[in-house]
């Protein structure tokens, strides 16, 4: 089995255990499952800005050469068609 299929089926497991956490021992206390899991997400919450501070540290990833894909996929020149402003419409004069 490969490193990917591994790892989905690994994801998978986690998934299916938390799940069976939550239809077994969180639903005996209901009221306590919510109380924890919104203090857990204010505290991610709050936490968020600095993980996001903490990767702009981090040494950039090598570039990649996606040449070869945007040329697939991109056009090198605009053409008047590829324009999204919107025409302008037709002078109507009432008689």
């Amino acid at each position: 089995m490969d490193e990917y299929t591994q790892f989905v089926l690994d994801e998978a497991k986690f998934h299916m255990n938390a799940a069976r956490e939550l239809l077994t021992e969180s639903i005996k206390d209901p009221e306590k499952h919510y109380r924890e899991t919104k203090k857990f997400h204010a505290t991610l919450a709050k936490l968020f800005p600095f993980m996001v501070l903490l990767q702009s540290f981090e040494p950039p990833l090598p570039d990649v050469d996606m040449g070869d894909s945007l040329s697939r996929t991109q056009s090198s020149t605009q053409l008047d068609s590829d324009s999204f402003a919107p025409a302008t419409p037709p002078h109507h004069s009432e008689s």
